[in-house]
């Protein structure tokens, strides 16, 4: 039939292609691992864990979410496309995902299902979790819950205010696991404390190599200066620490390389 169709080629092997089926089935995933597959597919395939890019073609990673937002939910998916408006992906075992693309990977687990063969609580979970949260593209369209988000946003701009402090504390203390936290949560990470120092003018003052090249990675301003005139590069010079120095450097000279890059193209 598939082939009638011409959904799949006339000289394809439909056994390797129920074999292939059969095996991707078969691996095991727990609740944690799934989330973190979730959080990769929303992070445009690099996980976020790790910064290693785990899906080599964001074309296959569009092409994915596309699918979980169309057919993910089985009979149900036209209904949760037109509730939820954002990918998912239910599994018979009780397991679901949630990819919220540039913020989020959720996974759920209750095995109860429904008789579309999906999580009866997970379900639930999540149609109240992203309503809460103001994640459903709908109620954004339509502006439903507005002062509810509002107040939200007032909130998070406060805690994102302490948390950016933090940053800048967790460069100079080398604590990478919470940067990444922080910047998971969409804080600045060029935020500057009362002297314009940035974390990455504390990571290179202090030589915390690992943090410094997370840092750059995220597009931390190499070149910017705090209220003595010093740059994170300075900083690095300064105190001696050679190899941040010629990473920097490297660095500043291949985003010169993009940039005329860019220009010659427009």
């Amino acid at each position: 039939m598939l082939k009638e169709a011409g959904t799949i080629e006339k000289d394809a092997s439909v056994k390797k292609i129920l074999e292939f089926y059969t095996q991707t089935s078969a691996i095991e995933f727990d609740v944690e691992k799934y989330s973190i597959l979730a959080a990769s597919l929303a992070n445009g395939g690099i996980c976020p864990l790790t910064d290693d890019r785990v899906f080599e073609d964001s074309n296959a990673v569009k092409g994915v979410l596309s699918q979980m937002l169309s057919c993910g939910m089985n009979t149900y998916s036209g209904k949760w496309a037109f509730k939820i408006g954002l990918p998912g992906k239910s599994s018979v075992s009780g397991m679901t995902i949630l990819t919220i693309p540039n913020t989020m990977g959720i996974a759920v687990y209750s095995p109860n299902l429904d008789s579309h063969y999906n999580s009866k609580k997970g379900l639930i979970f999540l149609d109240k979790f992203v309503k809460e949260f103001g994640y459903d593209n709908i109620d954004q369209v339509y502006g439903a819950n507005m002062l509810h988000r509002l107040e939200q946003k007032i909130e998070d701009n406060q805690e994102n205010h302490t948390v950016s402090f933090q940053i800048i504390y967790n460069a100079k203390q080398n604590n990478l696991r919470e940067i990444r936290k922080a910047v998971a949560h969409g804080n600045d990470i060029n935020c500057e404390d009362y002297d314009n120092r940035t974390p990455l003018h504390l990571a290179c003052n202090y030589g915390n190599f690992e943090i410094v090249k997370y840092l750059v990675a995220h597009k931390a301003k190499i070149n910017i200066k705090d209220r003595f005139g010093n740059s994170p590069l300075d900083e690095a010079v300064n105190n001696g620490f050679d190899e941040i120095v010629e990473f920097l450097k490297l660095e500043l000279k291949e985003r010169k390389i993009r940039i005329q890059k860019k220009i010659k193209t427009h």
